[in-house]
Parts: C-alpha cells; sequence; structure tokens
C-alpha cells in the first residue's frame, strides 16, 4: 500500500473506547488483561467502504490495536527520523549485523529445533549465554577483538 490509510488517520477516544475511521464508521474496543484496546470494524461496512483499497486488504473489517506503550512507539518512531538519530544508528550497526551472522551461521539461531514457542525462547537464551561466555573467556586468555575499521572512511580519504 503506497498510499494506505494509517492508525494515525483513525480518531481513538480511550476513555470511551471508540474508534472512528476516515470514512465516519466506529468500531467499540475491547480491552485485554493487559490494557491493549483492540477494535474491529464492522465485514459489512469495510467490503462497501471506497477509501477500503487504501485501508485494509484482508476478507473482514479493518483492526486496530491500542497497546500501553503505543504513545512511546510513536516517539520512538519520530526519533528514528531525526539525523542525530541516523548517525548514532549508524556507527553502531555494523557491529550488530556481524553480531547476527555469526549467531545464523555459527549457531543456526534463526532454524526453531523445537515446537513451541517457550523452548524456542529458552534455547534463543542458552545460545545467547554461551556466546558470551565463549568471548570472555577469550577475552581472559588475552585474545582481543580488532578494532573495527570504517572502510568507506578509508576509500574515501583516499581519493
Amino acid at each position: 500500500m503506497v498510499d494506505g490509510i494509517t492508525q494515525a488517520q483513525f480518531q481513538l477516544d480511550l476513555e470511551a473506547r471508540l474508534a472512528t475511521c476516515p470514512a465516519g464508521a466506529t468500531a467499540l474496543g475491547r480491552v485485554a488483561k493487559d490494557g491493549t484496546i483492540r477494535f474491529q470494524f464492522d465485514d459489512d461496512r469495510c467490503a462497501g467502504c471506497a477509501l477500503r483499497p487504501r485501508c485494509c486488504t484482508g476478507t473482514g473489517g479493518r483492526r486496530l490495536t491500542y497497546s500501553p506503550g503505543h504513545d512511546a512507539l510513536v516517539a520512538a518512531r519520530a526519533r528514528q527520523e531525526t539525523a542525530d538519530f541516523q548517525t548514532v544508528y549508524r556507527a553502531h550497526r555494523g557491529g550488530v549485523e556481524g553480531c547476527l551472522s555469526g549467531l545464523v551461521r555459527g549457531q543456526g539461531i534463526r532454524v526453531n529445533r523445537y515446537i513451541g514457542r517457550a523452548k524456542n525462547e529458552l534455547r534463543a537464551l542458552f545460545v545467547g549465554a554461551g556466546v558470551n561466555l565463549r568471548r570472555a573467556a577469550r577475552w581472559l586468555a588475552g585474545v582481543r577483538p580488532k578494532p573495527r575499521q570504517n572502510r568507506l572512511a578509508l576509500a574515501l580519504a583516499g581519493s
């Protein structure tokens, strides 16, 4: 969806648990145990709506979720668009990608070996703990990681 309708374009009245879409349809929200409010718009109303191609692609009506951390999420997404954030992000992202690459190639972290989320989460924690213990042992043995080189900056300086 290039020109899709986002959750920000809906009017939410959290006290009344009421959501209003840009076309004027309303939905009453249900509150979950964790405080999340879920809104489900009527399937029939969404099916005949002129905005449907921009709003939802599923067979049913539009669904919205408003979690307790929604405001923090919106603020974080806005912060990600700033130049300061992007500079800091680029400085450490290479190390993160390298660590993930090592976990995928060395320990097969993307492949779930067990049935059930709890067992696979436990496996991921054990793999992470094992990798950290190995790094600590190598550090104590005197093996230090090589300093990171910014090859792009070196290539530009040589031009």
